[in-house]
């Protein structure tokens, strides 16, 4: 693979003089090991469990910190593996107006429509993935 001594013009160029099929082995490891890197910080971060009550299902989730929104769909998808008891899952974060923003997900085949709970705080979304957020006081 290209040297980090190059310009990004050069390694542009090294790039699309590839083949396919070299260009494919030069750069997936480096998109396997992102892989990876990224799975164990959503490991991580899936071991910090709550529980709540939400529309009177008892839930697990997590409190995400700002910079950890990012992989709220990946952690999310983390939890209902892990915790399949779990009717459904939740990342929940605070934002600087005082508002708490939650994300709901079910996996999918449940049959548990998350979209129908988020309405009930004025939220919405899709029967796998919804959301909503609350005024704190």
């Amino acid at each position: 693979f290209p040297s980090h001594d190059r310009s990004h013009f050069e390694t542009f160029d090294y790039l699309t003089e590839l083949s396919e099929q070299d260009l494919i082995e030069s750069i997936a490891p480096i998109g396997e090991e992102q892989l990876l890197v990224k799975q164990r910080i959503v490991d991580r971060i899936g071991r910090n469990v709550i529980k709540e009550v939400i529309a009177g299902y008892e839930v697990v989730g997590i409190e995400l910190k700002p910079k950890q929104a990012r992989w709220t769909s990946d952690i999310a998808e983390n939890l209902y593996k892990r915790y399949p008891e779990s009717p459904f899952v939740f990342c929940k974060g605070t934002s600087e107006e005082n508002r708490v923003k939650y994300s709901l997900r079910s996996a999918t085949g449940s049959g548990l429509d998350v979209a129908k709970i988020a309405e009930k705080y004025g939220g919405g979304g899709h029967k796998h993935a919804a959301g909503f957020v609350l005024e704190l006081d």
